[in-house]
């Protein structure tokens, strides 16, 4: 009785003959079929590289293959041979511009820091995550990667734009505007979303801003509408002493001379007290003189 033995093929085998497959394709298929065939492939990613490797040898003039084959190569687990070839075609004007190959490059190197957590392959995700950016305008899903690698810069220079369309995400941006330190862009920001809400915390978040971080005098002009909105001698108290702080004592006695008749009429004995004070501090005598009189008359 004769037995039939059931031969596992080897790897080896199979590799010579998805070669002798490959080769009769190229005979018989045309090419837009084969290498749709190629770049269709989803499931085994290891043959994919090999047929993928035949048709470059076939077709060396066409640079999109590289792009498949880092995918591929990366699918197949070969991290190395994938970062090697992000590596050699990094500095290649094609590829730089070329989205897919940008895209690759990302997830890559976000899958190695994950991996191995070492920090410089935060930075090469980065800066992809830029050229993506930059170059084609990808702002949802580089304000989203950008998120997941807490990389915030980036992410602030993504829902910039997306904010531009999008008035909810204002509260977003001023934040991230607030993480990264934006000095220039946040007076603007608190501005835009004070008109939106009226909400005169902005107007004194802006304030301090220009005050303490960027010493910028002209803060008054925000405490003042504080003032008028609150009603709060507070912030006009901290309008005038900016002023005069920043040595801009003309200013700073016009808005004296001023509010003197509108403390006057609210009997603020208070503020009135306060701009006396200032008065006598920077010898103005004749100013104290005519005011006194003024709170007499009026009590």
């Amino acid at each position: 009785m004769n037995v039939k033995s059931n031969k596992v093929i080897s790897f080896g085998e199979l590799v010579i003959f998805v070669v002798g497959v490959l080769g009769i394709f190229f005979i018989f298929f045309p090419k837009n079929t084969l290498e749709k065939y190629v770049l269709s492939e989803n499931k085994n990613y290891t043959l994919a590289v090999l047929y993928l490797k035949g048709l470059m040898k076939a077709n060396p003039d066409n640079p999109d293959f590289i792009l498949y084959l880092i995918k591929f190569e990366t699918k197949a687990g070969r991290l190395n041979e994938a970062s090697r070839l992000i590596e050699k075609y990094s500095n290649n004007n094609y590829y730089v511009n070329n989205l897919i190959f940008l895209q690759n490059a990302y997830m890559l190197n976000k899958y190695l820091y994950f991996k191995t957590k070492k920090r410089q392959y935060v930075l090469y995700a980065k800066k992809y995550l830029v050229y993506m950016l930059i170059k084609f305008k990808k702002y949802f899903l580089v304000y989203k990667e950008a998120k997941s690698l807490q990389l915030y810069g980036v992410e602030y220079r993504a829902l910039k734009h997306l904010a531009d369309s999008n008035p909810k995400l204002m509260l977003k941006l001023i934040k991230l505007a607030e993480i990264t330190k934006e000095y220039d862009a946040l007076p603007d920001l608190y501005e835009k979303e004070y008109k939106s809400t009226q909400d005169v915390k902005w107007l004194i978040r802006e304030a301090d801003l220009l005050l303490y971080i960027k010493k910028d005098y002209r803060a008054y002009k925000q405490l003042l509408e504080v003032f008028h909105k609150t009603n709060k001698f507070y912030y006009f108290k901290k309008a005038v002493t900016a002023l005069l702080f920043y040595k801009k004592n003309k200013t700073a006695f016009e808005i004296l001379k001023k509010y003197e008749n509108f403390f006057l009429k609210r009997k603020n004995i208070k503020a009135l007290r306060f701009i006396l004070k200032i008065y006598i501090s920077y010898s103005k005598t004749e100013e104290a003189k005519k005011l006194s009189k003024k709170i007499l008359r009026s009590y």
